[in-house]
C-alpha cells in the first residue's frame, strides 16, 4: 500500500483503494466506528463488506444478527455465505482536522451532545464489564457530574433502568449485554 505522508493510510483510505482496485469484498473487524470508516470508502462501489464484530457493542453488526460471540468458524462460514443485504446509510460532513477528503457515511446511530459526551467517556476508560453496562454506568456518571440530578435521583434512575431492562427480559427479548440470570 502507498504511503500518504509517511503515515500508512488509514483504513478507510485502504477499503477505497481495495474498491478502486475492483475489490468483490472487503472484510472488516471492528465496531461501529470501523465499520463507518468502511461504509464511508464503500458506499457507491460494488464492494460488498464483510463484517467482523469486534468493537464494545457492535449494534450494526447485531442488526443484521451478526453475533460476535459466533465461533471463527462460523464467522468465515457467514462471509462465504452469507446473503448480500443492502443498507441505508446517513451522510454527514466532516469539518475541523479530523474532515476527510472522502464523503463520510454512518450505518448505525449519529449523535450530538450529552451521546457524545458519554460515549467519549466510555471509550477513554477501562471497565470490568463490556458493552451496554458501560453506556448505562457512562450515562449515569455524565448525569452526576454535570450536578443534576443529585446521587439519590441517580439512584432513582438506575432502579428504573434496571425496571425497564427486566420488562424487556420478561417480554423476551434478550439484549446481548444484559441478560436475565
Amino acid at each position: 500500500m502507498p504511503e500518504t505522508e509517511g503515515i500508512l493510510p488509514s483504513t478507510r483510505r485502504i477499503a477505497a483503494e481495495a474498491a478502486s482496485a475492483g475489490t468483490e469484498t472487503v472484510v472488516g473487524c471492528g465496531g461501529d466506528g470501523t465499520l463507518q470508516e468502511l461504509a464511508s470508502a464503500l458506499a457507491g462501489t460494488p464492494c460488498i463488506l464483510g463484517i467482523l464484530p469486534g468493537g464494545r457493542c457492535n449494534d450494526f453488526a447485531s442488526a443484521l444478527d451478526i453475533q460476535r460471540k459466533e465461533r471463527p468458524a462460523q464467522l468465515a462460514a457467514t462471509l462465504l455465505s452469507g446473503r448480500v443485504r443492502t443498507v441505508d446509510l446517513g451522510s454527514y460532513e466532516g469539518q475541523g482536522p479530523s474532515a476527510s477528503a472522502f464523503p463520510s457515511y454512518f450505518c448505525t446511530v449519529a449523535t450530538l451532545g450529552f451521546d457524545s459526551q458519554v460515549t467519549r467517556f466510555v471509550l477513554t476508560h477501562r471497565f470490568p464489564f463490556k458493552g451496554t453496562p458501560e453506556y448505562v454506568y457512562g450515562i449515569l456518571r455524565e448525569i452526576i457530574s454535570a450536578g443534576r440530578p443529585s446521587p439519590a435521583e441517580s439512584i432513582k434512575i438506575s432502579v428504573q433502568i434496571c425496571r425497564a431492562i427486566e420488562h424487556a427480559h420478561e417480554q423476551g427479548i434478550i439484549h446481548r449485554d444484559l441478560k436475565p440470570e
